[in-house]
């Protein structure tokens, strides 16, 4: 019960600190800044409790010096089940590709944190506490096309969301992404 309490201000915090971006102009030009939307769908015996529905987020990244670009993602997933479960998630990735310098083809992984929520109004069974929960992912993409300062691609993401010691919620969530960079001059 006390951790439903701190998902909404911690969700908040996250998005005040993403609204607040722009008192870094020099870092602005640099990231790539994206939205994301398609479908979730249940993925191996964790993820039986869950149907089919979507997923839509954003996702804010840079270049390092390091081989590989860091950023962080969100995204809102919804659920079909009896229970309409909804999936909030905020947290950090860091993509790698076979090239540091190009990433048409990359490897993503992620840790968020997940806000699980239950919104049935008449569930069939008694129905859970909504609470943050750990979890993590890992993608596999690809940049499709490019128009100026705009890319297109997709993704597959395997998300993993840790309820209790023995149980958890799994599922993939397919993609299309529409990425946002500054040209350099």
């Amino acid at each position: 019960m006390r951790r439903s309490r701190l998902a909404a201000p911690l969700f908040a915090a996250a998005l005040a600190l993403l609204a607040a971006a722009p008192a870094w102009a020099g870092l602005l030009s640099e990231l790539h800044y994206g939205v994301t939307g398609g479908v979730q769908v249940p993925f191996s015996r964790q993820g039986r409790d869950l149907k089919h529905g979507g997923d839509f987020g954003g996702e804010i990244f840079n270049d390092t010096n390091l081989g590989m670009q860091l950023g962080i993602d969100g995204s809102y997933t919804t659920s079909d089940d009896p229970l309409q479960t909804r999936l909030t998630h905020v947290g950090a990735i860091m993509r790698l590709s076979p090239s540091p310098e190009d990433y048409r083809l990359y490897v993503q992984l992620g840790a968020a944190g997940y806000y699980v929520d239950f919104t049935a109004s008449s569930p069939p069974t008694p129905k859970p506490n909504s609470e943050l929960r750990p979890g993590g992912s890992f993608a596999v993409g690809f940049r499709a096309a490019e128009w100026g300062n705009f890319s297109l691609g997709a993704s597959g993401t395997f998300h993993g969301v840790v309820l209790e010691r023995h149980h958890a919620l799994t599922y993939m969530a397919f993609l299309l992404h529409l990425n946002y960079q500054r040209l350099a001059f």
